[in-house]
């Protein structure tokens, strides 16, 4: 099986796409950040990634001439490539140097929050994640991991579709109806309680934006912090 390994640490921001306009829902699993253990790992589901750029296709046509991705190439003007996303079945994110962690649950009836770790420095980073969570029913999430190392995106050949390439979308609405109910249905057969997972409910201030942007600086490359944090 022909597994791809990407390094994100610089580019995060512009790969992955957490608005994908096609009423595609992404799923993140938590189950292996809740401890913040130093390294970790976040599962992905109906993800889309933007792979238009050199440095990001070229992992998968170097280790591959024959994927997906490669063919579809192979069928272009790359110099006129404006566009090129993915949706990956499932991918996983490994995540290196975590500082703190920050998780918001929402349920229709309740809000869920728990939060580890309470210091960073000035050049650390943060990545924010936002979708649906693959541990519970009808779930919704937000991910902000602060973290000193890299991210690293793994994923399979076989996981892999074409979204869109330049203005034309390889996925209607059809296909999209179809992942997001195959996805839920799975996700109601774990009849995991999110009381057993021993949420802190300890909020972090940093899950608003107003007060996020007092401590890190957005860009393409990644957020990065301005000022050290201490409570």
């Amino acid at each position: 099986m022909i597994k791809y390994k990407l390094n994100i640490t610089d580019c995060y921001p512009q790969v992955i796409c957490l608005d994908n306009n096609i009423g595609l829902k992404s799923y993140f699993s938590i189950l292996d950040i809740i401890n913040k253990k130093e390294n970790s790992s976040i599962l992905l589901d109906n993800m889309v990634i933007n792979i238009d750029d050199e440095l990001w296709y070229g992992v998968i046509t170097k280790t591959n001439s024959n994927s997906i991705v490669a063919r579809a190439l192979n069928s272009l003007d790359v110099d006129g490539l404006d566009i090129f996303t993915l949706m990956m079945q499932r991918a996983e994110l490994t995540i290196s140097g975590i500082k703190c962690v920050y998780i918001k649950l929402s349920t229709d009836t309740d809000d869920y929050y728990h939060s580890i770790g309470n210091e960073f420095c000035v050049g650390d980073k943060h990545i924010w994640l936002a979708g649906y969570c693959s541990d519970f029913e009808n779930t919704t999430i937000n991910i902000m991991l602060v973290f000193d190392g890299e991210i690293h995106l793994n994923f399979h050949e076989s996981d892999l579709v074409i979204e869109s390439i330049n203005f034309n979308s390889y996925i209607n609405f059809y296909n999209v109806n179809d992942f997001n109910k195959a996805n839920d249905s799975f996700i109601s057969l774990k009849k995991i309680r999110i009381e057993n997972l021993g949420f802190n409910n300890v909020k972090s201030e940093l899950l608003r934006f107003d007060n996020n942007i007092k401590y890190f600086d957005y860009s393409e490359t990644g957020n990065v912090a301005i000022k050290n944090y201490n409570v």
